[in-house]
């Protein structure tokens, strides 16, 4: 589905994809049916507690029932479990970029746009 919509728009800049891949094996499919890699993949640093803060509190934007504190918890650790090897991948081709995430929304964005320019 990714490759289609991105496929479908050969003339565009570029592409923001949110939480994909998950594993090593979709990284490597998605290179492959692409055809190549990703630019860059952004990865947002914050603590657990700042992660926790902010899931809670668009679940209650967002009226969510299942954005418990154990739901988030145990969520975030299969997150990272998944993730990691993702992440290592990523930084051995050169592409992982960290972005420190603690700050107001505004200068994370900031920060996100730095990198995307750079790629110019």
């Amino acid at each position: 589905m990714v490759s289609d919509n991105m496929l479908a728009h050969p003339e565009s800049w570029g592409f923001l994809i949110n939480g994909f891949p998950r594993e090593v094996k979709q990284a490597m499919e998605f290179e492959r049916i692409v055809g190549r890699a990703p630019s860059v993949v952004i990865v947002f640093d914050c603590s657990m507690e700042t992660m926790l803060r902010r899931v809670l509190h668009w679940g209650q934007v967002e009226h969510r029932a299942d954005d418990s504190e154990l739901a988030i918890h145990q969520r975030l650790d299969t997150h990272y479990t998944l993730c990691e090897p993702v992440l290592t991948f990523y930084q051995r081709n050169n592409l992982l970029r960290n972005i420190p995430a603690e700050e107001a929304p505004e200068n994370i964005f900031a920060k996100c746009c730095s990198v995307i320019e750079s790629l110019q």
